[in-house]
This record gives structure tokens, sequence and C-alpha cells, in this order.
């Protein structure tokens, strides 16, 4: 599914990376007031780096695939 995208699958992607992301950028600061650093730079990263990257990674093989027809 994520090897040869299709344009649905690419915006299902998208709004699942954007969805987490808001959530994370929203969340993460009220909850890890106490946290140490590292922890956080560690939530920061797996919640909205991570599902940002893969969206553009399955965007990236989207339009890669649509090129070489």
């Amino acid at each position: 599914m994520l090897r040869f995208p299709t344009f649905k699958t690419t915006v299902g992607v998208w709004s699942a990376a954007m969805f987490v992301a808001l959530l994370a950028i929203t969340l993460v600061p009220r909850w890890s007031f106490y946290w140490p650093f590292q922890l956080v730079v560690f939530a920061a990263g797996a919640l909205f780096i991570v599902p940002l990257a893969t969206a553009v990674l399955v965007t990236m093989q989207f339009y890669r695939r649509r090129l070489e027809r």
C-alpha cells in the first residue's frame, strides 16, 4: 500500500500525519512539563517529525511512480 501509493492513500497519510502532529504540538508541552529533556525530544521526534517524514516519503513515492508512466 505504501510502496505503490494511490492518490487516496497519499491524502490519507497526510491527514493522519497532520492529525498526529497537531496533537503532539498541542498536547506534549502540557504533559511534558516535568519530563526529562531527552524524553521531551524523543516524544517530539516520535510524534511530530516521524509522521511528517513518512508523509513526505509517501508523497515522493507517489510522484515518482506517476513520472515513470
